[in-house]
């Protein structure tokens, strides 16, 4: 999905979050589904999106990180002439099959990063910068999930998310580019995979993670790029675009700006 305004994702070349872009949200190319040995899912959920375009409604799923008990980060391109959405809550048990989902609905209008100018209607890589937005559900959080840990500003960020940090993506996107194939879309699984954060690309903390044939695809938009430092995992970026098997861009993320 590629709409709307409001805060902060990931970085590739012609590959964004939701169902309905070319350039978008993508499931996890190269990586493994995810199981209750994994933390990141009592903190990464599934965000469906409704837009509306010219009159017409469609729906877009992206993936996004918990703030808190009501506010959930996932990327400014997927809530782009937002309508209505909710959260989804998914979590593996033991013996790694799934329970749930418990839903969420979306309440007032998502909150977009002041300093994202992509544009709403049509993809355009270069204002793809915090490509970041917060949306607030009512009814708290389902048993099980918790906030991610979020390192505190951005200069904490570039201190410690350092070039060749081993950096682990998650998502609800494909395996594959869906617009490049003949083979229907296999998303709405929690898949993750590792590369090295090889470089940024401006002063605001935007990042690259690239790894051949390990990235994000369409779907994985607005999800978490993770590290970890001293045993405890920390998001320090939404997905904002990917080339399939290639690279993944992500737009920082750190308490100060949520």
């Amino acid at each position: 999905m590629r709409e709307s305004r409001n805060i902060l994702v990931v970085l590739g070349l012609l590959a964004i979050c939701g169902a309905s872009r070319a350039v978008g949200a993508v499931n996890i190319v190269g990586g493994s589904n995810a199981t209750s040995a994994n933390n990141f899912t009592h903190y990464t959920v599934a965000v469906e999106i409704v837009i509306r375009v010219e009159g017409v409604a469609s729906q877009n799923t992206c993936t996004g990180t918990i703030i808190d008990s009501s506010r959930v980060v996932t990327a400014a391109h997927c809530v782009g002439n937002f309508e209505s959405g909710r959260i989804v809550f998914q979590l593996a048990n033991v013996d790694n099959t799934w329970f749930g989902p418990t839903v969420r609905a979306i309440t007032g209008l998502p909150k977009v990063e002041p300093g994202y100018l992509g544009d709403n209607s049509l993809y355009n890589p270069l204002q793809d910068d915090n490509d970041v937005s917060v949306v607030t559900f009512s009814g708290g959080l389902p048993a099980g999930f918790s906030p991610a840990n979020f390192l505190a500003s951005k200069d904490e960020l570039l201190q410690k998310a350092v070039v060749g940090s081993a950096v682990m993506i998650v998502g609800y996107g494909t395996t594959f580019d869906p617009f490049n194939s003949d083979t229907p879309p296999d998303g709405n699984t929690l898949r993750f995979t590792t590369g090295p954060l090889t470089d940024y690309t401006d002063g605001q903390g935007n990042f690259t993670v690239r790894n051949e044939g390990h990235s994000a695809c369409e779907g994985d938009s607005g999800g978490p790029a993770i590290i970890t430092l001293d045993g405890v995992e920390y998001v320090i970026g939404v997905l904002s675009r990917a080339v399939c098997g290639s690279s993944s861009r992500y737009s920082a993320v750190y308490s100060s700006a949520l």
